[in-house]
């Protein structure tokens, strides 16, 4: 043995000076382990169980590891461990694929696609799914994530797993973000919706649009999102809304309506919107189907809302001018201006504008001037 370990311990040591390529070198060594393995084959087990050893030596070496049986049997358990990973997850996705049980990825997209059912629809709807546009029908579940758009003359009533009621009217487009038992998100890109939310109710009912946030514990309100600005009208309730674009926030109880800015003041509801808001809460008690003429008082709220729209839309300022004689200017404290007709001055200033009449506290009025 004193023999072996002289000639084990030349062979390790001896290296040649000569100018070689890395293929020479590489050749050399693996000379050198050959004929060290040949030397020591003949007492200890033979060549090939020395050159399995040899192997061994060389890859835990590789690996930072310390050659010893512990580390082996620890390296070679890892490698079970992970062949039975690779193959058990092979057999499961095979058991997936086709269809014996259901995997919790499953069950937790079948939780988050909650949302609601079309109870009745006038005219045409669809909805964007997954990047699939469909047409809408009475009875279709809306999930969230859901893109809704009512066409031209059209309107929709929808009730949300949580117990809310929405309506839409004609040329709407919203997106149910979220309809759970903690909370409920609805993103109003434009048109007018209406809501009736169960009070109290358990979580945070929320509609987001461009330019507000409108968020609410249990009332009827409705929030419109038109020519880039948003407006809250209150029937029940109280609702907090905030002007997302400046921060400034308000809270707005029955009765009350606010276009968002950065003063958020409130002025009374419309008499036309309040109809609107009256109908929708008297329809919203009973459960709409098309059974129980759902469609019949589905059209009477649009006959309300078109005749809300047409006497806004029939005020011009021209038509204005002729009737009271004059176009006034009225410029707030906030920089918001309203172009029309004063029509009483007081602790409050009424005025008619194309867009209905305005009721402005006269604290908050800066200047008012008369335009040729």
């Amino acid at each position: 043995m004193k023999e072996k370990a002289i000639i084990s311990n030349v062979l390790k040591k001896y290296d040649l000076t000569l100018p070689l390529t890395w293929r020479e070198k590489r050749r050399i060594k693996r000379a050198k382990k050959r004929t060290l393995v040949n030397i020591l084959a003949g007492s200890e087990g033979g060549a090939m169980k020395l050159n399995w050893s040899l192997a061994f030596y060389n890859l835990m070496q590789g690996l930072g590891l310390n050659p010893s049986p512990a580390s082996g049997a620890r390296m070679a358990f890892a490698a079970s461990a992970f062949c039975l990973m690779i193959a058990g997850g092979g057999v499961l996705l095979m058991v997936q694929n086709y269809g014996f049980i259901t995997l919790p990825s499953q069950i937790a997209e079948s939780e988050k696609s909650m949302g609601g059912t079309v109870s009745i629809l006038s005219g045409t709807a669809d909805y964007e799914r997954q990047n699939i546009v469909k047409n809408i029908r009475t009875g279709n579940k809306i999930s969230a994530g859901d893109r809704i758009t009512a066409s031209k003359d059209s309107s929709l009533f929808l009730n949300l797993d949580g117990g809310a009621v929405i309506s839409i009217m004609n040329n709407t487009q919203f997106t149910l973000l979220q309809n759970d038992k903690d909370m409920v998100r609805i993103e109003l890109k434009k048109g007018y919706l209406m809501s009736k939310v169960p009070s109290p109710f358990n979580g945070v009912y929320e509609i987001i649009t461009p330019d507000a946030s409108v968020k609410v514990t249990g009332t009827v309100f409705s929030v419109v999102y038109a020519d880039k600005k948003t407006s809250v009208s209150v029937l029940q309730g109280t609702v907090s809304a905030v002007h997302t674009t400046s921060g400034a926030e308000g809270t707005l109880k029955a009765g009350d309506r606010v276009e968002a800015d950065k003063k958020m003041t409130a002025e009374k509801i419309r008499e036309k919107e309040k109809s609107l808001l009256n109908r929708f809460s008297d329809i919203s008690l009973t459960k709409i189907t098309p059974e129980n003429s759902g469609e019949k008082k589905l059209s009477e709220l649009n006959t309300i809302y078109k005749e809300m729209n047409h006497a806004q839309s029939s005020l011009t300022l021209e038509g204005i001018r002729k009737k009271y004689g004059k176009i006034d200017q009225v410029i707030l404290y906030s920089g918001r201006k309203y172009t029309g007709a004063i029509l009483s001055r007081g602790a409050s200033f009424r005025i008619i504008t194309v867009r209905g009449v305005v009721k402005v506290p006269a604290k908050n009025i800066k200047t008012t001037n008369i335009l040729k």
